[in-house]
């Protein structure tokens, strides 16, 4: 009964640790979108370019 549950633990354990590695992912790939700033400034130079 003991291993049963030790095998459980071990791959909940397992799971959780795929689960903040995936959220760790995400996180990365959403702080690498630009900025408001950033969207604001192009925006500008773009309606600036199209006026000229």
């Amino acid at each position: 009964m003991f291993k049963i549950l030790l095998i459980i633990s071990v791959i909940v354990a397992i799971f959780c640790l795929c689960v903040v590695i995936g959220c760790l992912f995400a996180a990365a790939k959403e702080n690498s979108l630009p900025d408001i700033d950033d969207v604001e400034l192009v925006e500008l130079f773009t309606s600036k370019i199209q006026k000229a």
